[in-house]
């Protein structure tokens, strides 16, 4: 159907189907690495480009793409998942977690590395040896298997063990959840350009 709009992330799919004839959206969370300049020539002819924040729709338009076909579309939050009520020990009920109610929890949610770039959960561990609290108890959650391993050797080696833990995606009821359950929510990105310039994290909205 040649009246369907075709919305991706990906430019060659964007530059195939508008060849074809469909309206074309394509979705931008980053600028482009080493492939920009053919990432750039794939999309000059689609129809609309959104983007997460404004400074991805000045980067197009310093390419000479029409301001008037970005639309700058930031990220947002369900309220009824991460804006509940629930006091910290019953969240910590619905996890199951009652053993951590006199603990501090120190909580990051969310993919571990992003295009393998660390997102600070190194700089956390080593934070928490420095403290040298055992009140302290660090959670992650939504990490890869291969993360997780990584990770939790990393806070073996710091001498951590039973002091953080690291668990893989869960729904998003169960991650409202534990963020309830925390008393520290932590987002420690390293000053790089992806994370200063393109990313709109969910973590910060969902906090």
């Amino acid at each position: 159907d040649k009246n369907a709009v075709i919305y991706t992330r990906k430019p060659e799919i964007a530059w195939l189907l508008k060849l074809k004839g469909f309206k074309v959206a394509f979705e931008s969370h980053e600028w482009f690495g080493q492939s920009r300049r053919l990432a750039l020539w794939l999309l000059k002819k689609v129809d609309w480009i959104i983007t997460t924040n404004n400074f991805l729709k000045q980067e197009f338009i310093k390419q000479s793409f029409d301001s008037e076909k970005i639309l700058v579309c930031p990220h947002g939050v369900e309220l009824n998942l991460f804006g509940q009520t629930l006091s910290r020990d019953q969240a910590l009920v619905k996890l199951n977690l009652d053993e951590l109610a006199k603990k501090k929890i120190l909580l990051y949610t969310g993919s571990f590395k992003t295009m393998n770039f660390s997102k600070g959960l190194a700089e956390i561990l080593r934070a928490l040896k420095i403290l040298n609290d055992p009140q302290l108890f660090f959670a992650a959650v939504g990490g890869s298997k291969e993360n997780i391993i990584e990770y939790q050797a990393m806070a073996d080696s710091l001498g951590l063990t039973g002091q953080a833990s690291f668990l893989a995606p869960v729904s998003q009821p169960t991650l409202g959840n534990w963020q309830q359950a925390a008393d520290v929510l932590l987002m420690p990105f390293p000053d790089q350009a992806h994370y200063r310039y393109f990313m709109a994290p969910l973590k910060m909205f969902e906090y």
